[in-house]
């Protein structure tokens, strides 16, 4: 038992013809689109190099922004500290100076500074040796 099967060879190569066309036509539009695409990208490419080169000066000028920064607070605590030093060291010299009185004989110890004033002459000064 063998099955005859009889189709008309007009009619099959007719029907792959008619697929094959639908499958050309399709191909021809997404080539269309694939152009269109390519054609937008290549347009926008130099606006795209222009942001990302303008991101990277940004990013330098924030970097370097950032180390002036850095400078200027070093800066600020130096003075800071230097000033520091300055009012310290003034205040203990007029410390020293307010109890402490340099003569001939080294530094004598003052009970007062204005006591010292008034009683030059007299020996109010007590004796205090510093090396």
């Amino acid at each position: 038992m063998a099955i005859q099967i009889e189709s008309d060879l007009k009619e099959i190569l007719g029907q792959i013809n008619q697929k094959l066309e639908t499958i050309s036509n399709e191909v021809k539009d997404m080539n269309i689109r694939l152009t269109k695409v390519e054609t937008k990208l290549d347009s926008e490419l130099p606006a795209i190099k222009d942001s990302i080169r303008e991101t990277k000066d940004s990013i330098k000028e924030l970097k370097s922004t950032q180390q002036a920064q850095i400078w200027a607070l070093i800066g600020i605590l130096f003075t800071a500290v230097a000033g520091f030093l300055v009012v310290s060291t003034n205040w203990w010299r007029s410390i020293i100076h307010e109890h402490f009185q340099r003569s001939a004989r080294g530094w004598h110890f003052v009970v007062s500074q204005s006591e010292a004033l008034r009683d030059r002459g007299k020996d109010q000064i007590l004796p205090f040796q510093l090396s």
